[in-house]
């Protein structure tokens, strides 16, 4: 399994594709498997306020300054992620608008050092960053919840292994570092492919229980038999922004509750959903239906998960909460699913098993 995360839900306020709903993981999730640290997803501070494009740090690390309307620096913009996000936020919730300003550093350091963050600029808001202010806001990047695996990439289901984004290895704690999840797909994935084929050529394989099949088929003739009630694009925004505010860089009781009812809410009403398009290929609107369905199951999981680990701790920052509270929750979240319905969350100190195999196989790796 290699899927990919689930930052895609906080539609229009997010770095992803709008297709990183979570897919592999709501399967998971569906198929008895536990999840863990749905919680924790990374957002990033600087990306284009009307489309989400990231610029990355390098802006910041060449003396860029990050300013409101006023001209006024109101931050530490060297932060981490998470601190320089919230910063962002509060800022903007007393009614400022922010700014990346780079307009001091010349054109020539910024066509020869930041040369990706001016094209980006340009392309995606028609903003020359060497002479201009650039709008910019927090989304949703990273999420680093997802599929519990031990140190082999081996899940609860047997003989399934997992693998990037959408699996948890335990390598980026509770706040991701830029650029390690280079690492963790080069290693995992690469551990991932190794151990399913060993398995591949050693076991028969069951043939395959057509029932599942024709279960699945009947959902999407569902979808495909009647005329739409809603717009499929207008909900999967108006979740996006409802998480963002509810559930996103900064979360408490209150706000995690609002958001977990308008999930349920939706819930209620995701089978009103049906395609105006008919066809059965290449149909762009009943894959978004199918993936609006993932993206709810998977924002129950996050929102639960999150709603019970109160504290703060990493990416993930909770007001009612804002300190660390290690007696209780220095440890991995787990969510499962009970039935169609009802989820368990549960708390387990672990020191991630297989870890000391990990990394031998980890320095066998790059030694060879």
């Amino acid at each position: 399994m290699a899927g990919g995360g689930y930052a895609g839900i906080f539609r229009s306020h997010t770095t992803n594709s709008q297709e990183s709903s979570g897919d592999v993981i709501a399967a998971a999730l569906r198929a008895n498997m536990r999840l863990s640290n749905m919680e924790f997803v990374q957002f990033h501070p600087t990306t284009l306020a009307n489309s989400g494009s990231l610029i990355s740090e390098a802006a910041r690390g060449e003396g860029g300054y990050i300013v409101d309307e006023e001209g006024v620096r109101f931050t530490n913009e060297l932060q981490t992620r998470d601190k320089l996000s919230r910063d962002i936020v509060k800022h903007m919730n007393k009614g400022h608008k922010v700014y990346l300003d780079l307009r001091h550093l010349g054109e020539e350091i910024i066509d020869e050092k930041l040369p990706s963050a001016k094209k980006t600029a340009l392309n995606g808001a028609g903003i020359n960053i060497a002479k201009e202010l650039l709008a910019i806001t927090p989304s949703a990047h990273y999420s680093i919840g997802g599929i519990w695996t031990r140190g082999d990439t081996s899940t609860d289901m047997p003989y399934v292994f997992a693998c990037g984004e959408c699996a948890v290895t335990g390598v980026h704690g509770a706040n991701r570092l830029g650029g390690n999840s280079l690492l963790e797909g080069a290693y995992f994935g690469r551990l991932a492919g190794k151990e399913a084929a060993h398995v591949a050529l050693r076991r028969d394989f069951l043939p395959i229980d057509y029932s599942y099949v024709e279960k699945e088929s009947r959902k999407v003739d569902l979808i495909l038999s009647e005329e739409s009630l809603f717009n499929i694009n207008a909900i999967r925004k108006n979740l996006g922004g409802f998480l963002f505010k509810n559930a996103g860089v900064f979360r408490s009781e209150d706000s995690l509750s609002s958001a977990l009812e308008y999930v349920h809410y939706l819930m209620q009403h995701q089978y009103g959903l049906h395609c105006v398009n008919k066809d059965l290929h290449d149909n762009v609107e009943l894959a978004s239906i199918i993936e609006f369905k993932n993206a709810l199951l998977i924002a129950e999981a996050m929102v639960l998960s999150a709603l019970k680990r109160k504290e703060s701790r990493g990416v993930h920052y909770r007001d009612d909460y804002p300190q660390k509270d290690d007696k209780h929750f220095d440890c991995e979240s787990y969510i499962e699913q009970i039935n169609e319905t009802n989820f368990k969350v549960s708390f387990k100190n672990n020191t991630r098993e297989g870890l000391w195999r990990f990394l031998s196989k980890l320095l066998n790796f790059l030694n060879n």
